[in-house]
């Protein structure tokens, strides 16, 4: 399995990776990339506790120059990159998504946060790029949602959220 998530956030910024602890214990040959812009960001690896572990790169780079050159290189791409003011420029156009789209594997998933008044923006550039292959989940506590779409066909409707959740927690 191999993860990336890609945080081309420019400004002050956080790494945000899947809880590595996790994902060591019940996805132990999964490997993940994960993109940060800012080099202050990756110096401050010690700080946010991520280990270092050969299943776990850590590139300084621009996701959305980047990304093009990743054709179906992911089983999962994980899109939480955000800025001061929202997801960032370079992360909401319609080519980006679909080259997010080309970089996954034939059965591969985008999981993307959409925490942003845009989100219906958002959702329509999976849309277009994913077809009906796409999932809007509401997290109404936190005035979030997460989108998931699929390189290949699925049914959205079918898909067992909850067992799919219960899954990956930890």
């Amino acid at each position: 399995l191999r993860l990336a998530q890609p945080a081309a956030a420019r400004g002050d910024q956080r790494i945000d990776l899947v809880d590595e602890d996790h994902r060591r214990r019940h996805l132990p040959r999964a490997r993940t990339e994960a993109f940060e812009i800012d080099p202050r960001v990756l110096a401050m690896r010690r700080d946010f506790l991520i280990p270092n572990d050969d299943r776990l790169q850590l590139v300084q780079a621009d996701a959305a120059q980047l990304m093009p050159q990743r054709r179906g290189a992911y089983e999962v791409l994980l899109l939480d990159g955000y800025d001061t003011t929202g997801i960032p420029a370079a992360l909401s156009t319609q080519a980006f998504i679909d080259d997010c789209r080309d970089a996954l594997a034939p059965d591969g998933v985008l999981a993307t946060n959409l925490f942003t008044v845009g989100h219906v923006e958002h959702f329509a550039r999976l849309q277009q790029a994913f077809g009906s292959r796409v999932l809007l989940l509401d997290e109404p506590r936190q005035s979030n949602r997460v989108a998931f779409a699929w390189r290949e066909a699925v049914d959205p409707a079918r898909v067992d959220v909850q067992a799919a959740l219960e899954a990956v927690s930890p």
